[in-house]
């Protein structure tokens, strides 16, 4: 097992950023924007906007989206997660446990 952190930039706000471009199963993710952020990020699948999805605070605060662990298995899929940003260059710190 390893607990990994990647941070995904949203380089165009209203442009949704895949987490992974490849297949990454995980036991337990945790998504929250950098504390640099001018706004907030917003997580979702494919679809997620820049106004629309679930919103993420700044450094883990109110709002900071966790996926729980699931005894046993790695019930989420980090290519299927998707980034977008209110504002140009804000970032996702995107923390998982592989198995």
């Amino acid at each position: 097992m390893a607990i990994n952190t990647v941070n995904v930039t949203v380089t165009t706000a209203g442009t949704p950023v895949q987490v992974s471009t490849t297949r990454i199963p995980a036991a337990w993710v945790n998504i929250m924007g950098a504390l640099a952020n001018a706004g907030s990020i917003f997580i979702g699948d494919s679809n997620v906007s820049s106004t629309q999805g679930q919103a993420a605070g700044a450094g883990g605060g109110a709002g900071s989206p966790q996926y729980p662990p699931v005894s046993g298995i790695s019930p989420y899929n980090l290519e299927d997660i998707y980034i977008d940003a209110a504002n140009n260059g804000d970032i996702a710190q995107v923390t998982y446990l592989t198995r």
